[in-house]
């Protein structure tokens, strides 16, 4: 795999492209298969897709993160997102959490962001690496990626076979269009089945398709 964070500079006498946008974080709403499990069980199936940056450019991000707004910047965020060294858990678990902290702390000067959409411009910047952390994330790519497997869970018998799931997701939307969404790879989901329930993920029930463009 090709390294997805590019140098996004343009050539003399091309339009700059915009660093304006919103900044959009909550769930994805997908479905999963219910069904009576053993005595006091359930099982819990998913096989669903959704758009996300991937796990291997998501780590070049943080590097590159690293360099353009200080080590100890990042790391803050890092620690922010409930990424820890060594992992458990993997970093791209917590894709959308340091995503959100990113902005929180570099565009929104420590504000956090309270709502689910919220709206920045470069004009906010006032840390060191601002733009170029913008310009970065711009030059990010979205893939398809799959999360599939079952989980047994402790309920009763379901009522339904399908039942509403919930997989966290923050999303970058330039004004122009663009979104960057990093929406894959959690280590944890809700199911709504009797409530709102936490189901955590294995890391083996997400890949990358392949030969896919997003």
């Amino acid at each position: 795999m090709t390294a997805a964070v590019a140098d996004v500079s343009n050539a003399s006498g091309l339009l700059t492209p915009p660093l304006s946008g919103t900044t959009h974080n909550g769930y994805n709403e997908v479905s999963a298969q219910i069904a009576p499990g053993a005595s006091g069980t359930v099982t819990v199936t998913f096989d669903i897709v959704v758009v996300s940056v991937a796990a291997v450019p998501f780590d070049l991000y943080r590097a590159a993160l690293k360099e353009i707004v200080g080590v100890g910047t990042e790391t803050g965020i890092t620690e922010a997102a409930g990424i820890k060294t060594p992992p458990p858990p993997q970093p791209a678990s917590r894709m959308a959490s340091y995503v959100l902290e990113l902005f929180t702390d570099v565009v929104f000067g420590g504000t956090a962001v309270s709502d689910q959409s919220r709206a920045f411009t470069d004009q906010e910047c006032t840390s060191g690496g601002c733009r170029r952390m913008l310009e970065v994330t711009r030059s990010l790519e979205a893939t398809e990626v799959q999360f599939s497997g079952t989980l047994t869970a402790s309920s009763q018998s379901p009522a339904t076979a399908e039942v509403a799931a919930y997989v966290p997701i923050t999303a970058i939307e330039f004004s122009d269009g663009l979104t960057i969404p990093f929406a894959g790879y959690s280590d944890n989901v809700l199911v709504n089945y009797g409530g709102l329930r936490a189901c955590d993920i294995p890391g083996e029930f997400w890949s990358e398709l392949t030969g896919v463009d997003s």
